[in-house]
């Protein structure tokens, strides 16, 4: 038999925030420029989130892609992406594992 404090409980499991440890990630950005890519880290860090940088080259040149990883599952990454669209300079988001 469930008590109120065993629904509460699950209830705040539910509402926990977001997770790490896992294999997922969220890409935030990917700019042409280190200063660019330096601009949204550091807006990230300032608000407490473990963003990355990571330079890649694409087709056409270098880029900087701005992501945060090791969260716990699929749906997180994507819950996060959602919550910093519109956000630091962030337009577009993306969820790897």
């Amino acid at each position: 038999m469930a008590t109120k404090q065993g629904k509460s409980k699950r209830a705040a499991a539910k509402a926990a925030p977001i997770r790490k440890g896992g294999k997922w990630r969220v890409y935030l950005a990917e700019v042409p420029t280190q200063d660019d890519a330096l601009k949204i880290y550091d807006d990230l860090r300032i608000a407490g989130y473990a963003a990355e940088i990571r330079p890649m080259k694409n087709e056409e040149a270098q880029v900087f892609r701005v992501r945060i990883s090791n969260l716990m599952s699929k749906k997180e990454a994507e819950m996060l992406g959602a919550t910093l669209k519109g956000k630091y300079g962030i337009t577009e988001t993306r969820v790897s594992r």
